[in-house]
């Protein structure tokens, strides 16, 4: 269930009088997920490129438990090199072959 605030109305009757009836309404706040991302860091060769980093969800959270990605969309938001690029399907984090060498953000 998406987080929010839900409303559920009910009714009750009077067995003895029917059609005797009150309602009332219960008020549910449902909390989002606690998610928690930290940081990675890894290398490749800037000649022959490579993966830096296998899965950027290795050491992330989803309600208390491995973030995956049956659990959460991973996406790329930014990259200071266009040549290190995160997979959003597999979570890895690849360098282009021929890379000049430096350290990139992702």
């Amino acid at each position: 269930t998406p987080a929010g605030t839900y409303s559920v109305v009910y009714q009750i009757e009077d067995k003895l009088n029917p059609g005797l009836t009150t309602q009332a309404t219960v008020t549910v706040v449902v909390d989002a997920p606690v998610m928690v991302a930290n940081s990675d860091a890894g290398s490749a060769n800037g000649f022959t490129g490579g993966v830096a980093v296998p899965n950027v969800l290795s050491n992330d959270s989803y309600n208390g438990s491995p973030a995956t990605l049956t659990n959460v969309n991973l996406s790329q938001l930014s990259t200071t090199d266009p040549n290190v690029t995160l997979d959003p399907a597999t979570g890895a984090v690849n360098v282009a072959p021929n890379t000049k060498a430096g350290t990139y953000t992702v």
